[in-house]
């Protein structure tokens, strides 16, 4: 029954291709892996013509379309490992590589996350803007309205991209790739009343992402273009760009490098009450993590169940699937 879906498919993946990005693809089949009936090196080869039915695709197959793509990103040519020579190790990246002078990152380290007391302790900031979050922390107490005063939010722009954005991808990967942020990522922020989505997910990606996803499905990445297809849709609703639409991401709208931090901690329920909807970016190990199931909660004592949206086909592979259906029945506070 796989081997007659062979063609199907790699007619599926072209047709996606040329309509929704505008590129021609080869697929050079490959020695099947275990379990698979086959396998293809997947690669982009020259831009195709725009195709008009591509500028109406509905959401649901955009963020299909996209996912491909992610499977397709990689060096414009297959390189052979055994003809690279490693040339350095960073912090933020596992490996990287030269093949005919040219860097190439092969695979990243997994994503970093740190306790709050570390982030303020470590943290610095301009004297200017010391001076004035101290000013807005002298402002809060006996306060009618609190969270309102320390409610942001972020552009899309600044936190999101398509997967199609190689470079902005490379950019995003650092973002998304800790929890820990700086004064820049905060001055990405601006004080505003409400936002349009509240992120919920995991800084961390589940200790067996590579194993389920692939070593070069990168966590960071994939959120980064998650965001990017959710706001395309709620554009599209609006008549607007993407990138105007607004988010609210812990990194950006709270000061970590402030004492502020902790106040602002106290009122994420005031800012999930100021933000219109919720996006959860549910990857398998996402219940067993109490903040998250937290906000989900919180969220849910404020809004409709309509204004939850789940992000979760991105992460849906055939290893993931076993993972879900262990995951949701045993959900349990008692084990996050």
């Amino acid at each position: 029954r796989g081997a007659l879906m062979i063609p199907f498919v790699e007619g599926v993946l072209s047709t996606v291709a040329r309509r929704l990005f505008h590129f021609e693809i080869s697929m050079a089949p490959l020695p099947p892996e275990e379990g698979m009936c086959a396998t293809w090196l997947v690669a982009p080869t020259i831009a195709a013509k725009a195709d008009a039915q591509s500028e109406s695709s509905p959401g649901w197959l955009r963020c299909m379309g996209q996912w491909h793509t992610a499977l397709m990103c990689g060096p414009p040519a297959p390189v052979c490992l055994s003809t690279c020579v490693r040339k350095a190790q960073d912090p933020c990246v596992e490996d990287i590589w030269e093949h005919n002078g040219e860097a190439m990152v092969l695979r990243r380290s997994r994503t970093s996350t740190t306790a709050l007391d570390d982030m303020v302790k470590n943290g610095s900031m301009p004297a200017s803007l010391q001076s004035e979050l101290d000013y807005l922390a002298s402002t809060l107490d006996g306060h009618a309205d609190p969270g309102g005063v320390l409610m942001r939010s972020v552009v899309a722009t600044s936190v999101a991209c398509p997967w199609t954005d190689v470079t902005r991808l490379d950019e995003m990967l650092y973002f998304w790739g800790t929890n820990i942020g700086s004064i820049d990522h905060f001055q990405l922020s601006r004080q505003q009343d409400h936002a349009d989505f509240f992120v919920s997910h995991s800084w961390a990606e589940p200790p067996d992402w590579c194993t389920v996803m692939g070593c070069h499905a990168q966590y960071a990445e994939v959120k980064a273009a998650e965001l990017q297809i959710v706001a395309a849709d709620l554009a599209e609703e609006r008549g607007i760009k993407w990138e105007e639409v607004t988010f609210w991401v812990d990194k950006c709208c709270i000061p970590q490098q402030h004492n502020l931090m902790v106040t602002c901690v106290h009122h994420i329920e005031d800012f999930l009450q100021r933000c219109d909807r919720m996006l959860v970016l549910l990857t398998w190990h996402y219940f067993s993590r109490l903040w998250c199931v937290y906000e989900w909660a919180a969220f849910l004592a404020y809004h409709e169940a309509k204004n939850l949206r789940i992000s979760v086909s991105t992460f849906m592979r055939p290893a993931s699937r076993d993972q879900y259906l262990k995951a949701i029945p045993n959900i349990s506070i008692q084990h996050c």
